[in-house]
């Protein structure tokens, strides 16, 4: 009964881990990072693995890391960790959403991104929002290597990610990215969860103080703003309490 359980044991551990495959991180501009300024010698991206997450900041060099199932249904899922667009939850508003994804059969991409900062971007009001718009369009570009249908490409976004989420889902027709092959930047459906600047009573203040928002570009930036009729699907699951890491 011993054995029989070891091996009940060994199966369940190969088959979880034969679910998704984990590729290596992407860089997500192979040719040089737009809107960049040379990143200073203090600037150096810290991984802190403590809490039971990965707490990433100071991204210079954003990425994509391609989550595959084993089995894919053609949809894909492009996910904006949060952090107050100070840091980036990238294990528990990342890696575990992808996997939890890829047990659909979606194949999942998290996308570390760079936060707003003067330091690194001559304009920290478009970085974040550079980089959601060239990672969905390079999901679309490779999607025939990745067995992604090119309709059904959605992005997701916790906390500031929700921001950032709902930001591309409403802003695919302003782009702030080179795109010399037309390569549609449009999400076919997104979903914002715990958005910061619709949950938090002061999120309409912090967001425009973290990027130097004026009152009018603050409001492009505004999701209730930008709706119209050629928006992707949205289902809004924004909540009424805080959220908690």
């Amino acid at each position: 009964m011993k054995q029989l359980c070891f091996y009940l044991i060994i199966a369940m551990t190969l088959s979880a881990m034969l679910s998704y495959a984990q590729e290596k991180p992407i860089p997500l501009y192979p040719n040089g990072i737009p809107n960049s300024k040379p990143t200073p010698a203090a600037y150096i991206e810290n991984n802190d693995q403590g809490n039971n997450d990965q707490w990433v900041t100071k991204v210079s060099v954003p990425t994509l890391t391609p989550f595959i199932p084993a089995h894919p249904n053609g949809t894909a899922i492009v996910i904006f960790p949060g952090g107050a667009y100070a840091g980036l939850s990238m294990d528990k508003e990342g890696y575990k959403i992808a996997r939890a994804f890829n047990d659909f059969g979606v194949t999942a991409f998290v996308v570390k991104y760079r936060l707003p900062s003067d330091d690194i971007m001559v304009d920290k009001t478009i970085g974040p929002l550079q980089d959601a718009q060239q990672a969905v369009l390079m999901v679309r570009k490779n999607a025939m290597q990745w067995g992604i249908k090119t309709d059904r490409i959605g992005i997701i976004g916790f906390s500031a990610g929700g921001h950032l989420a709902s930001t591309e889902g409403t802003h695919f027709d302003k782009l702030v990215i080179e795109d010399k092959e037309n390569i549609s930047v449009r999400p076919d459906f997104y979903d914002i969860t715990l958005p910061g600047d619709q949950l938090w009573p002061d999120g309409a203040r912090w967001f425009p103080r973290k990027f130097n928002w004026e009152n009018t570009l603050c409001r492009s930036f505004e999701f209730v703003q930008q709706r119209k009729a050629n928006n992707p699907q949205h289902a809004n699951n924004a909540v009424s309490t805080r959220h908690r890491r």
